[in-house]
């Protein structure tokens, strides 16, 4: 998660100075005054405005606007006031937990890391796990939504219908199976949503490793099309890019996407987040039966108090999930079995050779028999892949081809879906 960003905001007015101190995410409120006759009052209403500010501040969407059209909207007198004097003085102080948050800098850890092994860096956690939670009686469940591809709206129509056939309430988590990025129209603004939301979760995928590695200055992808999006942010100043995506990342997890949002592009908080996403997530068995109870079979089967793990594309049989490479990860569809060994291995499609007497040629998810239950993307073309026994369950379902985007509610394993329309053609990697 990003660390939370400290506000400052102060006003200096005829001889009063005012400076409120908001910690998202954290209890940290506080208030400082100058010495003024007339400051108790203010003091007070102050650090009751602040404790309430810390609702509605985002970690990298905190600006004087940002804060005073909260304010004006929840009717807070004293920051209404500040904002007002701000706005007529121009002596607001917006310090944030890294310089220049809202703008591409290219001086971020992942940026010089790039610059001198010309790579994108490894991730600290290339594998996490879901924290377990105290159970809540306002959420439930989980979501596990796939491809999204830039498609912002789509994501969100799609999260809405899924509340409402979780019984409308809203989900312990969702999480991103990877590919939030590329083809589709609104790329940045799905990653700046999903990095926002505290129950948001994501693994990444092949496009977001592109996309990164772009963004950190891949010559060859800066100069494809399909990277545009990328470099909207750069060479911009920190005004161009406070737009932060408000509308539908101020709610929880729910969302509302009522309101037009403005133009989002990357910023250093964006790209050190996205250097960071994990390949696998972890959900372990023991958070359903917290949430339902060890006898609570709530799927159906027999193997439902097994770990699900997350990940973009997939795994080869056989090797455990901490020795899979980055490759098969990102980018596996099928797997080779080696015959005369009962072994596989990561089907290439570039080597071109074909089934023969040693070589069989499978979707690896067919041929997937645990430990863990596995949920993927990445394979459009296949769709829903849902075979006996349900260990590997494929969810990409071609959303930015337009054939629809789809989810998963768990442990129930049911789908969720909705139609799109299509902004990329079949194919176009």
């Amino acid at each position: 998660a990003t660390p939370a960003a400290i506000v400052t905001m102060s006003r200096k007015c005829n001889g009063l100075c005012v400076k409120i101190l908001v910690g998202v995410g954290s209890t940290l409120a506080a208030a400082a005054f100058c010495s003024h006759p007339s400051s108790q009052q203010l003091r007070q209403q102050s650090i009751a405005t602040a404790s309430r500010a810390a609702a509605f501040v985002h970690t990298s969407a905190a600006t004087d606007r940002l804060a005073c059209e909260a304010a004006s909207q929840r009717r807070d007198v004293t920051v209404a006031l500040s904002c007002s004097a701000l706005r007529q003085n121009g002596d607001a102080e917006i310090l944030t937990s890294q310089a220049a948050a809202n703008r591409r800098t290219k001086t971020t850890a992942a940026d010089l890391y790039f610059q001198q092994h010309g790579k994108i860096p490894s991730p600290t956690q290339k594998h996490q796990t879901l924290p377990i939670r105290t159970p809540d009686a306002n959420s439930k469940n989980i979501l596990v939504i796939g491809d999204v591809h830039g498609c912002f709206e789509d994501m969100m129509k799609l999260h809405r219908k899924a509340i409402a056939e979780n019984d409308d309430m809203e989900f312990d988590h969702v999480i991103l199976v990877g590919d939030l990025v590329n083809k589709g129209p609104e790329s940045a603004r799905v990653v700046r949503h999903t990095r926002l939301q505290p129950k948001w979760w994501t693994v990444r995928g092949n496009h977001d490793n592109a996309a990164l590695s772009a963004a950190l200055g891949h010559a060859k992808r800066r100069a494809k099309s399909k990277y545009s999006w990328v470099l909207e942010g750069e060479d911009t100043n920190e005004d161009q890019n406070q737009n932060e995506d408000v509308h539908g990342t101020t709610d929880g997890n729910a969302g509302d996407t009522s309101v037009p949002s403005p133009s989002v592009v990357l910023s250093d908080d964006d790209i050190m987040w996205m250097s960071e996403l994990p390949y696998t997530l972890t959900i372990p068995a023991e958070y359903f039966q917290t949430k339902h109870g060890d006898d609570d079979n709530v799927g159906g089967d027999n193997n439902d108090h097994i770990d699900t793990v997350i990940v973009h594309a997939g795994f080869v049989p056989g090797i455990p999930v901490q020795e899979q490479s980055i490759y098969s990860m990102v980018a596996i569809r099928e797997v080779d079995l080696l015959r005369d060994t009962n072994t596989y291995r990561y089907h290439d499609r570039g080597v071109g050779y074909t089934d023969g007497a040693d070589v069989t040629k499978s979707p690896w998810a067919s041929v997937w028999t645990g430990p863990q239950r596995v949920i993927f993307g990445h394979d459009a073309r296949r769709g829903i892949q849902r075979y006996p026994g349900e260990m590997a369950i494929g969810i990409d379902s071609g959303a930015v081809y337009g054939n629809g985007m789809t989810a998963m509610i768990l442990p129930e394993r049911r789908l969720v879906s909705i139609p799109t329309i299509v902004h990329s053609a079949v194919g176009d990697d």
